[in-house]
């Protein structure tokens, strides 16, 4: 197949785009992989807080879907990167009165068990427990009054995104091609559907068409611009408004955990601090953006600082240098920035009346981007199989080669 073909285009190689081109690779299409920065993971995969949850929040909502989906995707980094993804323990103060009670916490544990048993799966993390308040109190310097102890449970960090990725696309073989410097100005959309892709490489003028019958957008914040190169009028559902970020401090206390820490002992919104080894790592803040910015201000990142010091008062941290602020859009739900959108976005667009052939796919959380580019993976093939039946059923034969 020559350079400038393929059986699809994947846009975006963050950790979504690449389990989506894997995904796509083992269902027997050519695959490639654009990236518009030098690197892969570059974005928000790069800038995320990095844990990988198992989804033991949902429990307390009872929503088992959406646990047994992390909890499945959490297997999957443990296993495919051992040297890229390790357990991480994460303690969460508990305070009297508050929601986050010990009770929730020891009904969220035994249905967790329960769940594991019956999927026939055995835990890969240790268990959860809780603490009492003497332990609490021996191993952090946290608020005391109201406190009676703490939940204490694992999940697993990711430690380099970039290095995630390039393993990922290192098992996908040679069905994905990966080319990063190339940012992707438009589509061609002919008058049988989507023809390709058309871009520019980095550092020159020159553009040049990529030929391929299938598109998919997986370019986060990008994607809303992106699909309306290829004439889609977005209703709301790509759009990211919310800017997270987290702050780097060139600091390494003695923590040996995540801990989550609110202004409120307890109540509110919960950031999690953790130590890693480029220093201590808070997160997550989010502030709503109108005007597309991918940076956060300085009062913004003194408004979250000025939080965590009221959180943690015996913690000096106007003492600790910021080495670095990490930051990246998130899609809302509101159209405003002010409510994160909690459930992932698949669309055919072909199957609107958009350009046959062109998908997008915009993911939540990093945790799940397996099990959604396996559902997505899917809905490409069905988009293949309405525009071109034999070669569908090719891909189909060599996918259970």
């Amino acid at each position: 197949m020559p350079v400038d073909e393929a059986d699809v285009v994947v846009v975006g190689a963050g950790i979504q785009g690449a389990a989506m081109a894997q995904a796509l690779g083992r269902r027997g299409l050519q695959c490639l992989l654009l990236e518009r920065e030098p690197e892969p993971a570059a974005g928000v995969s790069a800038n995320s807080y990095g844990i990988v949850h198992g989804g033991l929040r949902y429990l307390q909502s009872l929503d088992i879907d959406r646990w047994r989906r992390s909890k499945g995707d959490q297997r999957w980094y443990l296993e495919a990167f051992p040297d890229q993804v390790r357990p991480l323990r994460c303690v969460m103060p508990l305070y009297r009165g508050a929601f986050r009670s010990p009770a929730a916490f020891r009904l969220a544990f035994l249905l967790e068990q329960i769940l594991l048993k019956g999927l026939g799966a055995g835990a890969e993390l240790p268990t959860g427990g809780l603490w009492s308040r003497a332990q609490t109190l021996a191993e952090f310097d946290i608020p005391a009054d109201g406190l009676v102890g703490a939940a204490v449970w694992y999940d697993a960090e990711l430690l380099d995104a970039p290095r995630v990725v390039r393993a990922l696309l290192s098992q996908a073989g040679p069905s994905v091609r990966l080319e990063t410097g190339v940012e992707v100005v438009g589509g061609l959309v002919e008058p049988g559907g989507l023809a390709g892709v058309r871009v520019r490489d980095a550092g020159s003028d020159r553009v040049r068409d990529v030929r391929a019958p299938l598109v998919v957008l997986c370019a986060g914040p990008q994607s809303q611009a992106l699909a309306a190169g290829f004439g889609i009028r977005d209703e709301g559902e790509l759009g990211c408004g919310a800017l997270a970020f987290n702050i780097l401090y060139d600091a390494r206390p003695d923590l040996a955990a995540a801990l989550a820490v609110s202004v409120r002992p307890g109540r509110g919104r919960s950031y999690f601090i953790r130590p890693t080894a480029d220093g201590l790592l808070a997160g997550t803040e989010y502030v709503p953006v109108s005007d597309g910015r991918s940076a956060v201000t300085e009062a913004e990142v003194r408004g979250f600082h000025d939080q965590l010091r009221q959180a943690l008062p015996g913690w000096d941290f106007d003492a600790m240098p910021i080495k670095r602020v990490l930051c990246g859009r998130l899609p809302d739900a509101d159209g405003k920035g002010e409510k994160l959108r909690s459930r992932d976005v698949m669309i055919d667009h072909g199957g609107r009346g958009g350009p046959e052939g062109l998908f997008t796919v915009l993911g939540v959380k990093l945790t799940t981007a397996h099990d959604l580019a396996e559902q997505a993976a899917e809905m490409v093939i069905r988009g293949r199989r309405r525009r071109n039946p034999a070669s569908a059923v090719k891909a189909e034969e060599l996918r259970h080669a």
